[in-house]
């Protein structure tokens, strides 16, 4: 059945007349994609992006199955979680430009080292043309060293190395926001965070390595969004939440807490950290990471949430860090049954964690209450 499936995809897409760009990395994927469209979108009326995260073997064929034959552009995400499906990816989709975000710890039941996670990622190179552009973060040490093992030319995009693409950005107190300049054009990035400048800067990078150009535009006034739950700041009953669980893992963690800090607000700053999953064998080693970590981020009180995160409070109490500052709960609904006694007003939350832990119950438990205390 999957084989019909494939050689159907192969045929539609060697039909399709667009340019095709596929992107790929451990974090980011989705938020690049959308990105990306938010730009192309300004720039070609008739272009395309998969929805959601339909990025594995059966997402992606919905995704180019739902693509009007019409597009001039298209931009898809693909996710693996083991070593033999980018090769089929790339042969279904066969890109004219691919994008690789980063490479860091996910997938780590799956995959043995992270090196192991950029070769099997660097497939979607090996398994596309011989003229396809390639398109990395120069940023990121080990995606550099391992692409260049297969490919002698590539575009860069990267915020602190040399690169082909870089960027100048400031911060808006008064907005969250940041004002984002490359080439000369000027942009409004509603989210927070030097990921989220990655991730523009190599949605950019991606659109003008397509063939487009900003010239004839007002760039502020590009709409810039990505999905749900990814860095969004929503304000729910006189709290300001900082949604960014649509998954996690070590370094997207890292990331969030950084850009969270960023954040200039009154009130207590909460942190609601649930499960990093699917980290396999290394899985406590990071979870203990993490509570070593937290001494360098200013929060009152932190809500934990999950089996595997409960090894931040065994490194709180190597680090003599009040045990007063932390709760913790087996599962969301165990915390939901005390919200209110761990939410107050005006409170700046930050909410991260993987899937399977499902906190965004907690944003919609928010949505329907009335009030906090």
């Amino acid at each position: 059945m999957y084989l019909h499936l494939y050689l159907n995809c192969q045929k539609y897409r060697a039909s399709l007349p667009a340019k095709v760009a596929a992107i790929t990395g451990s974090n980011g994927k989705t938020t690049c994609k959308e990105f990306a469209f938010s730009l192309l979108s300004a720039v070609e009326k008739k272009s395309y992006r998969s929805k959601g995260n339909l990025n594995n073997l059966y997402g992606v064929p919905l995704s180019l199955f739902q693509m009007p034959s019409d597009r001039k552009s298209a931009i898809f995400e693909l996710g693996i979680s083991t070593k033999d499906e980018m090769p089929l990816l790339a042969k279904m989709l066969k890109p004219d430009f691919i994008l690789i975000t980063n490479i860091s710890a996910a997938h780590l039941e799956s995959f043995k080292t992270v090196q192991q996670v950029a070769q099997a990622k660097l497939k979607l190179i090996t398994h596309s043309g011989d003229d396809v552009l390639v398109i990395v973060n120069a940023d990121d040490e080990l995606l550099i060293s391992e692409v260049k093992k297969i490919r002698k030319e590539f575009i860069s995009f990267g915020l602190n190395e040399k690169a082909d693409f870089k960027l100048e950005a400031t911060f808006d107190d008064k907005t969250n926001s940041q004002i984002v300049k490359i080439q000369n054009h000027e942009f409004l990035l509603p989210y927070i965070g030097k990921h989220h400048l990655s991730n523009f800067l190599a949605a950019y990078t991606l659109v003008k390595t397509m063939g487009y150009n900003f010239d004839s535009i007002d760039t502020k006034e590009i709409k810039i969004s990505t999905e749900k739950m990814r860095g969004e700041l929503i304000n729910l009953n006189s709290l300001t939440v900082m949604a960014d669980c649509y998954n996690s893992n070590p370094e997207s963690l890292k990331a969030g807490l950084d850009a969270f800090s960023q954040i200039k607000k009154d009130g207590r700053r909460v942190l609601i950290i649930g499960d990093m999953l699917e980290l396999g064998e290394t899985s406590h080693e990071e979870h203990l990471n993490v509570g070593k970590n937290l001494k360098d981020y200013n929060f009152d009180f932190c809500c934990l949430i999950g089996s595997e995160v409960k090894a931040v409070l065994e490194a709180a109490g190597e680090l003599n860090v009040d045990a007063g500052k932390f709760k913790h709960y087996e599962n969301v609904d165990d915390f939901l049954s005390e919200i209110d006694n761990n939410l107050k007003s005006h409170d700046l939350v930050y909410l991260k964690g993987s899937r399977g832990v499902s906190l965004d119950k907690i944003i919609s438990e928010l949505s329907r209450k009335e009030g906090l205390n």
